[in-house]
């Protein structure tokens, strides 16, 4: 008898709807897990592939190193000039171009603030290499003895001193940008001030001080950039 009563619980229409419906489920609940477990696939696959890829293009990065260097010159011994170099310690199947500004400021120090003044040089670097393939370097710039005007200026300056307590410094600022593509063709560009790298608004913001002169680095006389206070409107900015 209980056979017979399981075989026909089982020919009940409401029985088969009850198992349709429930393997439904389970399909639809496979399906789920499958559909769940092919997009964390699809996920991790494609964070693979974009980690891959930044490896790659980083693989394909230079790596750059601006630095000065003082030279001593062979008719008295005195570091007079004073060379730029860019060296890179990265990839190196790329082209670059190399630029530089060389800035010098003036600042007043007086009792109620300081201002400046800043004027760009344009000759302190005016022979350049390019494509150097001593080690690591790929760009050398100098100018004869640049540093022995600027260090005539600096001292000019330091002694500057006015009884009301005013007095004056001099500095120097070299920008460097250096444009470059890679393998894949894609552009980039560095900026640096001095040895140090910085972004783009930094790099600009100090060339939008510049006085509109540019001047020669062996016409350059320390009156002359010190008369440039006057010509400012607001002294003290």
């Amino acid at each position: 008898m209980g056979n017979k009563r399981i075989k026909n619980w089982l020919r009940k229409e409401e029985t088969i709807h009850l198992f349709s419906s429930y393997f439904a489920f389970i399909i639809a609940f496979a399906t789920l897990v499958v559909s769940i477990f092919n997009i964390r696939f699809v996920r991790q696959q494609t964070k693979i592939n974009t980690t891959l890829t930044q490896l790659q293009i980083a693989q394909n990065q230079p790596f750059f190193i601006v630095y000065t260097k003082l030279i001593q010159d062979s008719t008295d011994g005195i570091f007079g000039t004073e060379h730029l170099f860019v060296d890179n310690y990265g990839f190196s199947n790329i082209t670059l171009s190399v630029s530089e500004n060389v800035l010098f400021e003036l600042t007043r120090c007086q009792k109620n603030g300081s201002d400046t003044v800043l004027i760009r040089v344009d000759d302190y670097f005016w022979l350049s290499f390019s494509g150097i393939t001593d080690r690591n370097k790929v760009y050398h710039s100098l100018g004869p003895s640049n540093n022995r005007v600027f260090f005539d200026l600096y001292l000019k300056a330091l002694n500057d001193r006015n009884e009301d307590g005013t007095f004056y410094l001099l500095e120097k600022y070299i920008l460097v940008k250096i444009e470059y593509s890679d393998l894949l063709n894609t552009n980039y560009t560095k900026y640096y001030i001095n040895d140090l790298m910085v972004n783009e608004q930094k790099y600009n913001k100090m060339l939008s001080k510049v006085q509109d002169e540019h001047y020669s680095l062996n016409h350059l006389d320390y009156e002359n950039i010190k008369g440039l206070f006057d010509k400012k409107l607001d002294p003290l900015h």
